[in-house]
């Protein structure tokens, strides 16, 4: 099950380090765009889950990203198979670039304008 993107942030809140306040605002900038509606999201006391279809599985694709302090790690999970999963750790300052960069290497925004 998604959430709203305000739900997905207050659950996040209670991570205040770095990572889990670039979390927060990750969930605040999708929330005040239009993508807000095309992208769907879930939160855990492990990270952040944002997938293109309103309905979570375990074994269905989606993007993961997990705080670690002063870092957060992007994982696609579209394999069980650990090894084949695309990864990728940003520092706290570019964790709205990577999303931005991920989207479109995913594929799933082809207008990049709705990403500014």
């Amino acid at each position: 099950m998604t959430w709203s993107w305000r739900e997905v942030a207050d659950h996040l809140r209670y991570n205040d380090t770095p990572a889990g306040l670039a979390l927060v605002g990750l969930c605040e900038y999708i929330d005040a765009r239009v993508i807000r509606t095309s992208i769907h999201g879930w939160a855990s006391i492990a990270g952040l889950g944002i997938c293109q279809i309103p309905v979570w599985h375990d074994d269905a694709p989606h993007l993961w990203l997990t705080p670690a302090h002063d870092k957060v790690d992007f994982s696609y999970r579209d394999t069980t198979i650990l090894s084949r999963q695309w990864r990728r750790s940003e520092p706290v300052e570019r964790v709205l670039e990577r999303f931005r960069k991920t989207m479109i290497q995913l594929n799933w925004f082809t207008d990049r304008s709705v990403l500014e």
